[in-house]
């Protein structure tokens, strides 16, 4: 049998993305609960990708948006 002992900041990051995840499943079921119209769900989705590409780590080294 292998086991391995996890890292403290593996762990730390793991919890990161289940709370974003959760807090981001919230959100959406808030949103739809709503029924917004076709075209305020567009725009979110839009702010949303947008979002996540501004904070988003290159690998070409350029700097993300906000990063100072």
């Amino acid at each position: 049998m292998f086991i391995m002992r996890p890292e403290p900041g593996l762990l730390a990051s793991r919890a990161v993305g289940r709370v974003s995840t959760f807090a981001g499943v919230v959100a959406a079921g808030l949103i739809l609960r709503r029924g917004p119209a076709e075209i305020v769900v567009a725009l979110l989705v839009v702010a949303a990708i947008g979002s996540m590409v501004a904070v988003r780590t290159s690998r070409w080294y350029v700097a993300p948006a906000g990063s100072g």
